[in-house]
């Protein structure tokens, strides 16, 4: 059940967000398909990780990480949005990757709701309309770790 696919999600997003490395899922891993009562999920991850077709494509990606995995969970029509995750890992410069992404959401149009930072990483919330966007930022031994979350309205 929905049970299931929470912890599917979790074991596959928190293990690509802990390790903080690009072995985190071994060689090709499949993309997987489950049944979400009333709805859909898929998952993807290692060297087949590609983004969901549903991602919007002014959402900017980190330059220069890795796309690790990602998620992305419908429930039933008129209960739930689309929520979509995808993760990114790799070394970099937290302060460089996050000034990076903040410009590209200005110039995409988003704005920001709320935002914290330090210098281990942080969180920051952007809208456009009834898009959603959460990034979360970390870094651990050189390498940063980017999710960012997508929430857009189920279409009906």
């Amino acid at each position: 059940g929905n049970r299931k696919v929470a912890i599917v999600a979790g074991v596959l997003l928190a293990g690509v967000a802990i390790s903080g490395c690009a072995r985190a899922i071994p060689g090709p891993a499949p993309e997987v398909s489950v049944d979400v009562p009333g709805g859909s999920g898929s998952f993807s991850g290692g060297d087949n990780a590609k983004l969901p077709a549903e991602w919007p494509s002014d959402v900017p990606a980190p330059a220069g990480l890795k796309l690790e995995g990602t998620a992305s969970i419908a429930g039933k029509e008129g209960e739930m949005e689309r929520s979509m995750t995808a993760t990114y890992t790799g070394p970099g410069n937290l302060s460089e990757i996050s000034a990076q992404l903040s410009a590209d959401f200005k110039k995409a149009g988003y704005t920001s709701a709320s935002q914290f930072e330090s210098n281990d990483g942080g969180m920051v919330m952007w809208e456009k309309g009834p898009v959603k966007v959460t990034v979360i930022t970390s870094v651990s031994g050189g390498n940063v770790s980017v999710s960012e979350t997508v929430l857009i309205p189920r279409a009906s």
